[in-house]
């Protein structure tokens, strides 16, 4: 099992401007995903989230071709989330079992969780998981920032923003 933190991805460094100022690996960078039709694979559910989430996630440079399995498994993820949280909203998250005697007359009570809360919770976990590796999360959001368009082509930066000023000089 692998100590320490993990590995940033070199995506969020070259973002982020490095701040650890290690050296990078060179790779080539992947191209975004140009075909945005959900794999074949995903349930019709995970479908209408592909369809709503991968657009929102390419403009983000954020869904790459490299990317296609994991924003799948996230979208599954998401739309298994939705449904447990429909069958809890109709069935309850907590269910109540009664024990009577051998007459009939109520004895006991007990409260359990349902099953669907519980598989509502599970399936929240691994969507906040996946969530949080593709950037989805604002703590995860306001930690990176991509806009390679200010980097590659300095003089269509718009001098008339404050924050923009300096940055045509550091080109």
């Amino acid at each position: 099992m692998a100590k320490g933190r993990p590995s940033v991805p070199e995506a969020i460094k070259k973002a982020t401007g490095n701040p650890g100022k290690r050296g990078s690996k060179t790779t080539a960078d992947p191209e975004l995903l140009a075909d945005l039709s959900p794999p074949q694979w995903l349930s019709a559910e995970a479908k209408v989230v592909w369809e709503e989430e991968a657009p929102k996630f390419r403009k983000a440079l954020l869904l790459t071709v490299l990317d296609v399995p994991a924003f799948a498994a996230m979208c599954q993820a998401q739309a298994d989330y939705r449904g447990h949280v429909a069958k809890c909203i109709a069935e309850g998250e907590v269910w109540t079992k009664e024990q009577t005697d051998k007459n009939g007359n109520k004895v006991n009570s007990q409260a359990y969780m349902s099953p669907w809360a519980q598989l509502k919770s599970m399936s929240f976990k691994q969507l906040f998981k996946a969530m949080e590796k593709f950037g989805a999360t604002p703590a995860d959001r306001a930690r990176v920032e991509v806009n390679p368009q200010m980097t590659m082509f300095p003089s269509a930066i718009d001098e008339s923003k404050p924050e923009n000023r300096a940055a045509r000089h550091f080109h």
